[in-house]
């Protein structure tokens, strides 16, 4: 007993330094095996997402199984490849720097013997401390195996097809990616809580765009800005479908755009592109745009995603130290009422509208129309309807992308109108406009037209009258239109004092000679006081021989008659060629000015 109490105290400190050495044998392991990143149960057509930080400098292993293509693609030209040849697949991305630090890719992974297609990575790579963001995505569509040269392949479609829904359900099985060690793990609404506190943030950000969608955002900038623009849009071989761009409303010019040519690779499919570019911006008002076609966007993808999928939009971020957050006012875009709104027009329409501004007046017009390869065939225009010279008119290289068929054209831009009286007209050809579609239609089928809107809520004060046609037409002298093959038109009209007429005439006239045209003389001394002559004529749309005049002569008191004669052929509703852009106004108008 004695000998047993004398050897408790070795026994007791021999035990606490087996527990102490225990203790520190595990400790260790436990810092080292922190967490992973695992992500599983991949489906096809899904977008999968995670996060982790390391609080120091690390090196984790990554161990990962995708799909990727049997027969790499040498040469690409369809916009839909992925040039990393992947599938089913996943990447690692610096969540601050927004760059791809890993990826699964056809050089960095083996084939997995047992499942044809499938493909391994196992390795490990060393990342700085930081937050990353995991991605996992798996195509719906497998036809990045069906192309050969960048061409359609029927042997591989065929081998495709011959395997069989049990092959696929056995690959998507084996689908997984894991990360580890890493020191936090963040849950995909972990990802997005960060994303809209930075957005926040931001001057403007819209992200996160969806199929056949436009937004706009306004902001007021006070001080002298630089700012970086982060954009991620769908363009391909010289063309945009999904893409932003900003216009300063203190000058109504656009003043960045995202275009093919100034974007690089963003990952995934090839059409996937980014845009970073830094941009000064003065004082003003300023807005900011996105459009999206109807597909590829993460709404549904329909090719490989871009390496930031979820920035798929227009961010503008201040510069820290050439940027006050104090120096930016949001603005709210609210509902303003229209000065003109000549909208949803159909085919084979010519629509028009006439105001009177009692001072200038800075004006958006928003126009949506038809256009491609440089010409526009549905569109709208501004005339000064005491010169009768076009203002403004909707030209295609002033246009954008609206969204749908890429004829769908948009233009917005900011004017100034002097005081004044002004037609604002809309025409169409006879194919696809408002619910008449021969193509996908664009964004907002419903503004197919041309609608003008007060710039800002000071200009919104300004007086604004209609002018109906009544009122238009207690000033017309003579209104000879509409006629028809082989007829002679005549309107008297008189002049008690020496006044400025304003003449407007459409005919035919070919080779240096008039055949449809208009006159005036004296009924008095029977002299003609003006005619329309082909060398003061210039086209008037369609046909190359339809030819037209606006001009304003001074006549003295007295008498006069206006006549206009048509030959055997083309003329109102008897076209045998292209009719002139106003065929309503085909013939001859004389308008007593104020």
């Amino acid at each position: 007993m004695e000998l047993l109490e004398k050897a408790l105290p070795m026994i007791r400190n021999r035990l606490m330094l087996l527990v102490f050495a225990g203790l520190m044998a595990i400790l260790p392991v436990q810092a080292k095996s922190t967490s992973e990143v695992h992500i599983d149960q991949i489906t096809p057509g899904s977008l999968k997402v995670q996060g982790f930080r390391l609080n120091h400098p690390a090196t984790v292993t990554i161990e990962a199984i995708g799909a990727g293509a049997i027969y790499p693609n040498k040469k690409i030209r369809n916009l839909q490849v992925d040039p990393a040849g992947m599938r089913a697949y996943g990447w690692i991305l610096d969540q601050n720097s927004r760059q791809v630090v890993w990826r699964m890719d056809l050089d960095n992974t083996i084939p997995v013997p047992e499942v044809e297609g499938n493909r391994r990575f196992k390795g490990t790579i060393h990342l700085p401390a930081g937050t990353y963001e995991v991605y996992y995505y798996a195509g719906k569509m497998h036809y990045r195996n069906l192309f050969e040269n960048g061409f359609p392949s029927l042997g591989r479609l065929l081998h495709y097809l011959l395997r069989g829904d049990s092959h696929r359900e056995k690959a998507k099985a084996q689908w997984h990616l894991t990360v580890q060690p890493v020191d936090e793990i963040f849950s995909p609404e972990d990802i997005q809580h960060s994303r809209k506190l930075k957005n926040e943030k931001a001057i403007v950000a819209l992200q996160a765009m969806h199929d056949s969608e436009f937004r706009e955002k306004a902001f007021e900038l006070k001080k002298p800005a630089t700012v970086a623009i982060y954009t991620l849009g769908e363009a391909f071989d010289g063309e945009e479908f999904d893409y932003g761009w900003i216009v300063s409303e203190n000058t109504g010019n656009k003043i960045w755009e995202a275009v093919f040519e100034t974007s690089r690779h963003a990952g995934g499919a090839l059409k996937n592109r980014l845009w970073e570019d830094t941009l000064s911006l003065a004082p003003g008002n300023y807005r900011v745009y996105y459009v999206t076609d109807d597909s590829h966007s993460p709404q549904a993808w329909n090719a490989n995603p871009p390496s930031d999928p979820y920035a798929w939009g227009i961010l503008l971020i201040g510069i820290p130290g050439r940027f006050d957050p104090q120096a930016v006012v949001r603005r709210e875009l609210k509902s303003i009422k229209p000065i003109v709104e000549l909208v949803r027009v159909g085919n084979n329409a010519l629509v028009e509208e006439t105001v009177k501004l009692d001072r200038p007046m800075r004006v958006e017009v928003v126009a949506l129309g038809e256009g491609r390869a440089g010409e526009m065939y549905d569109y709208g225009w501004i005339e000064d309807l005491s010169t009768g010279k076009r203002l403004w008119q909707m030209r295609f290289e002033h246009t954008r992308h609206a969204g749908g068929a890429l004829k769908n054209r948009l233009e917005d831009e900011f004017i100034t109108l002097p005081a004044g009286t002004y037609r604002v007209v809309y025409r169409t050809d006879d194919s696809h406009a408002y619910n008449s579609w021969n193509a996908r239609p664009p964004y907002n089928p419903t503004r197919w037209g041309i609608t003008i809107l007060p710039a800002t809520n000071r200009e919104r004060v300004a007086k604004v009258k209609k002018i109906t046609r009544a009122e238009q037409e207690t000033h017309l002298l003579a209104n000879l239109v509409r006629p028809g093959n082989s007829v002679h038109l005549r309107q008297p009209f008189t002049l008690k004092t020496r006044s400025r007429v304003r003449v407007q005439a459409i005919g035919e006239g070919a080779w240096g000679e008039m055949y449809d045209y208009g006159w005036i003389e004296n009924r008095q001394s029977g002299d003609v006081v003006w005619i329309m002559s082909y060398e003061e004529t210039t086209w008037a749309g369609g046909a190359q021989k339809n030819r037209k005049i606006d001009a304003v002569i001074t006549l003295d008191p007295g008498d006069y008659e206006v006549h206009f004669v048509t030959d055997d052929s083309h003329a109102y509703h008897d076209w045998n060629d292209d009719p002139p852009e106003e065929p309503e106004r085909y013939g001859i108008r004389v308008t007593l000015l104020e």
